[in-house]
């Protein structure tokens, strides 16, 4: 830095003159940085409080509830959405600490700095940061606890507990306010609030990494763990369902009306459909059959009779379209634990192919056309999916998959 690069502002010694101009706020004063401390392992203690708070800042929804959410629908195919996400927070975190090093002043007043100042940028910043203050995490965790005690996702049906009756999704929206207000407690009674959120988030980094440890070696097989690792660098690919998956007690059945297409989703509870969701060209419906027109009605009650034949606890159905050819397969789900062997936890039994109006069934080891078999064995590989180029499915179908 020269004297050249500086502005030089009025002032009552040459110690307070040296000024750069600050953007829209308050000029810097101009100084020389500190010499970095040297490192030392015996100091290394002392960092371990600060990297706990942002291990555990770290560890959030997108962490803990919407990340396996995805992976549970998909596998491993968008993680490398998380690749790209690690790398950008990686540079713009070595940035954003470079300026607090050099301004001595959080990003955040750097923003408000920049054109045409904080007039507009704090209302704006207002607005984006209610995502992190309203309790929206409380109710999404509300979700997972709530099915961890019915024992299936939440519905609307009654459910007593505690000895009051309240209705599923009621249950829900009380714990997401308990939740929400026990969160405060460890604050309010705690003493100090930096000593309490060290030892909550040292708590919460210890138990997720044990947690998260134990079911990976414990719970998880080969050929997943070998679908979350490549996952990571499959850029570009995403997931294309198939029209209809009836996997154990879980559904997600599609069929097309007149003009319209209608998917219902949901679990098998107690031998009963809990339908979940009912989806109306795209818009979703009363899945319970409420406020329903004559062709919905109608058309639901034939995706209830599929679920209700084809649900079997250790059975799959996957019905599947690739232009004017249909494809169904049926089979059985291994429970790919007891060996952790790396092949498929899913195993076909039986293929149909319907095409121009032909039915063809194809029973297992059979010779078939041999791009069937390729569709046919990547569904099941999948469990119900297949992969395909993002650019090139956007560019034929003016669409994405998901």
């Amino acid at each position: 830095m020269t004297e050249h690069d500086d502005q030089l502002l009025p002032g009552p010694s040459r110690q307070h003159q040296k000024k750069r101009a600050g953007g829209a706020l308050q000029p810097w004063d101009v100084g020389d940085l500190p010499e970095p401390p040297t490192m030392d392992w015996r100091k290394l203690p002392t960092l371990i409080g600060p990297g706990i708070l942002m291990a555990g800042v770290a560890i959030g929804a997108g962490e803990w509830l919407f990340g396996p959410a995805v992976s549970a629908q998909y596998g491993g195919t968008l993680l490398w959405l998380a690749t790209l996400s690690i790398l950008g927070q990686v540079f713009f975190n070595i940035e954003v600490m470079r300026y607090a090093l050099y301004c001595g002043e959080p990003i955040v007043v750097g923003y408000f700095r920049t054109t045409p100042g904080p007039r507009l940028w704090l209302p704006i910043y207002l607005v984006l940061e209610i995502c992190n203050i309203w309790p929206f995490m409380a109710a999404n965790a509300a979700v997972p606890l709530a099915a961890a005690i019915f024992g299936h996702l939440p519905t609307d049906a009654d459910y007593q507990l505690l000895g009051i009756t309240l209705t599923e999704a009621e249950w829900v929206k009380a714990m997401g306010y308990a939740i929400f207000l026990l969160a405060f407690l460890p604050l309010v009674f705690g003493g100090t609030i930096y000593r309490v959120i060290e030892k909550m988030m040292t708590f919460k980094v210890v138990v997720v990494l044990l947690v998260v440890a134990v079911i990976a070696v414990f719970q998880v097989s080969w050929d997943n763990m070998v679908e979350v690792v490549t996952g990571f660098g499959r850029f570009g690919q995403v997931p294309d369902r198939a029209e209809s998956v009836i996997a154990g007690r879980h559904f997600s059945v599609n069929l097309p009306g007149d003009g319209r297409e209608f998917t219902l989703r949901g679990t098998i509870g107690d031998g009963t459909p809990d339908f979940i969701e009912l989806l109306v060209d795209g818009s979703k419906v009363d899945p319970q059959g409420n406020n329903q027109d004559a062709e919905t009605r109608t058309v639901r009650a034939k995706l209830e009779k599929l679920v209700r034949s084809e649900a079997r606890e250790g059975r799959f159905l996957v019905d599947d379209l690739d232009g004017r050819r249909r494809l169904l397969i049926r089979g059985r789900i291994r429970d790919p634990l007891k060996k952790r062997r790396a092949d498929s936890a899913w195993v076909a039994e039986s293929y149909m192919l319907v095409a121009d109006d032909r039915t063809q069934t194809f029973a297992v080891g059979e010779e078939m056309p041999a791009e069937v078999r390729e569709w046919a064995d990547e569904l099941v590989a999948l469990q119900g999916m297949r992969r395909v180029g993002l650019v090139g499915y956007i560019g034929e179908q003016a669409g994405c998959p998901i």
